[in-house]
């Protein structure tokens, strides 16, 4: 789709029904941009991981994806963080101060009261960063994938959520704006839309808020681009702190057996997805 005719289904859309109209526009451009990232990935996905995580994924059919905030690199997140607030600074407004607003007070305030789950996939089957970093230090296993098993949803999951697909972007603070500026101004024209239209100042509120969770789903699928020899694939799925409580009791969010503090969730899988399991080049049954 180009990006006039975008801007054209907009338009049209935010003077015909108000904010139900933009809600719904930012959910259909994260599907877009989820069914191209899911079109362009390969027919197979590797997952790394170590014995024990084998087993327990074979066993439970299911992929776990951990609260990002306790992973192993908290920091790649704060990257993405920082590079989507430092290309909104460089965004014209209708109102800037309006949109001023919603940095200092939404964006920096909304992004601390959502926790996002991802799971970790990959291109490279045999990549000697992903044994070091995620399969064991080379002891561990590589999990394929059939993609299809993680195929955007249409209609209702059968987990109790909803989980992205995205492939991952590798920004750096000096070379990529560009790239990191055109994914978000896809998130952000239609607000400009709205506010240039002077809706009134009670939908504003829901209005950065709807943006904010569309932006930090967004966030979990960019990196620095010293992390692009992963060529990682993600799973993403999120969930207001507010909420967490209520998901636990209904087992939908657990905890890691070994580490409460670490909270995860599952995503369910067929069997027959699983298309290979390479050893790693350190297992001691390599040569068995």
């Amino acid at each position: 789709m180009s990006r006039k005719k975008s801007w054209e289904r907009i338009v049209q859309a935010v003077e015909g029904n108000g904010l139900f109209a933009v809600k719904q526009n930012l959910k259909k451009i994260a599907l877009e941009i989820e069914q191209e990232d899911f079109d362009q990935a390969p027919d197979i996905l590797y997952h790394y991981t170590n014995q024990g995580g084998l087993e327990g994924i074979l066993k439970s059919q299911t992929l776990r994806l951990f609260d990002c905030s306790t992973g192993s690199d908290p920091s790649e997140f704060i990257h993405a963080q920082d590079m989507i607030d430092f290309c909104l600074k460089k965004q014209s407004y209708p109102c800037q101060s309006r949109l001023a607003a919603f940095r200092e007070y939404n964006w920096q305030n909304l992004k601390n009261e959502l926790t996002l789950f991802i799971g970790c996939l990959s291109a490279e089957r045999d990549g000697i960063y992903q044994w070091r970093c995620y399969g064991d230090n080379g002891y561990g296993f590589s999990i394929g994938f059939d993609k299809n098993a993680f195929m955007p949803a249409r209609t209702q999951s059968e987990e109790c959520f909803d989980s992205y697909f995205g492939m991952m972007r590798y920004f750096d603070d000096v070379n990529d704006l560009n790239g990191a500026q055109k994914l978000i101004e896809k998130y952000l024209n239609p607000a400009k839309i709205f506010l240039s239209n002077n809706q009134e100042i009670k939908h504003e509120k829901e209005l950065w808020k709807e943006l904010t969770v569309r932006l930090l789903v967004e966030a979990a699928f960019i990196k620095h681009s010293a992390y692009h020899l992963e060529k990682e694939y993600r799973l993403a799925a999120h969930f207001l702190n507010n909420s967490i409580g209520e998901h636990k009791k209904q087992n939908c969010i657990k905890f890691l057996e070994k580490c409460n503090s670490r909270l995860y969730v599952e995503k369910n899988f067929n069997k027959n997805s699983v298309k290979s399991i390479l050893i790693g080049p350190c297992h001691k049954d390599k040569f068995n």
